[in-house]
């Protein structure tokens, strides 16, 4: 994630949200957890919006990652030292 700027020469609280593509999180929750914190160390971004489904993504599949995400992610808080 390193690189990343604000893109008005502001400070990352200030800045708007930078052109392009939107940013993906892919992995294992781990790794999703350790890009998440790398890009909130370099931007200082406070939310993030996530998405479980897309066009090719059948109910079962979102029902499941959602599942996956929260227990998962509900582990980490209660160990995490963020």
């Amino acid at each position: 994630m390193a690189g990343l700027r604000p893109q008005n020469g502001g400070d990352a609280a200030s800045s708007p949200a930078p052109a392009g593509p939107p940013l993906n999180f892919v992995g294992s929750l781990d790794t999703v957890f350790r890009q998440i914190k790398e890009y909130h160390d370099e931007c200082g971004v406070g939310t993030v919006d996530f998405l479980f489904q897309g066009p090719a993504t059948d109910h079962a599949a979102v029902m499941k990652s959602l599942e996956l995400f929260g227990e998962g992610s509900a582990a980490a808080d209660a160990g995490a030292d963020v």
